[in-house]
């Protein structure tokens, strides 16, 4: 297991040398990049291959991936953004070699956190190829993810009807992706990538508490617009964005729950 670790960090290292923002290409060192996976990777994953597939207690859905990426099954829609069978369609256009009864429009197998550890507990044929296939695609997942950071800025511009909201976010978006010098902050790019993963870009419609969103660009619209340290500013954003969704969800969500580990990851955002 150790060596598997081993190998798979390295291979991370590998793909994230060189990243992709907006219309430029980023060039960050190879220990930087190793930051960043592994910090994403702990996030999501706690940095262990065994929780590449994971059902949370407290969640009606399945998570997989370096990023934990959400998979519907036939009946246990949600109405957060399913990103696994985007994830299945991106190894397909990358020519990964899947299981034959995998496909992007592959509902998951399981249909309850019950089925899934029943299935995990036996190593069913469909959790095995499944585990397989998300160990051996690692560095292609942070690629993923990649593609939808440098994907979320247009998206999110277009869903904007003010140009004073649109240069706004786009300001605030450059802010923390960049030093005051105007070379790359590693800890912004961190900081967006890892966003919009957590809490995806914002603008779905369904992804909304009483009218409000939690997403990337809600919080580059709460960003303070002028600040000395961008990437503070992004984090401390952040929590007062999510501090909403909690107060706005239903209290049979519970989602003060989850506070204290959101807002600890918000904190990984920022130099303190």
């Amino acid at each position: 297991m150790k060596s598997l670790l081993k190998y798979t960090v390295y291979t991370i290292l590998l793909s994230t040398a060189v990243i992709a923002a907006s219309d430029d290409r980023i060039s960050i060192s190879t220990e930087e990049a190793e930051l960043i996976s592994y910090r994403i990777w702990q996030n999501e994953a706690a940095g262990k291959l065994e929780y590449l597939i994971f059902w949370n207690e407290n969640e009606p859905f399945l998570s997989l991936g370096l990023a934990h990426f959400l998979w519907y099954g036939k009946t246990n829609k949600n109405h957060y953004q399913e990103m696994f069978p985007k994830l299945v369609a991106y190894f397909s256009e990358h020519n990964v070699r899947l299981p034959s009864w995998l496909h992007p429009d592959t509902p998951c197998p399981w249909e309850s956190r019950a089925e899934f550890l029943k299935a995990k507990k036996s190593d069913s044929p469909k959790y095995h190829d499944l585990y397989k296939l998300l160990v051996r695609t690692m560095p292609i997942q942070v690629d993923f993810i990649v593609e939808r950071m440098q994907r979320s800025l247009p998206k999110m511009l277009a869903k904007l009807d003010s140009e004073k909201e649109r240069k706004r976010v786009e300001e605030a978006y450059n802010s923390v992706l960049h030093n005051a010098d105007g070379t790359i902050s590693p800890l912004g790019l961190y900081a967006v990538i890892d966003y919009v993963n957590f809490k995806g870009e914002g603008t779905s419609p369904e992804e909304r508490y009483k009218g409000e969103g939690w997403g990337l660009l809600q919080v580059f619209l709460e960003m303070e617009p002028k600040t000395d340290n961008p990437q503070q500013a992004f984090a401390d954003a952040a929590k007062r964005v999510l501090g909403r969704r909690i107060k706005n969800a239903s209290p049979d969500r519970n989602e003060s729950r989850w506070k204290k580990g959101w807002f600890l990851r918000i904190d990984s955002y920022a130099d303190r």
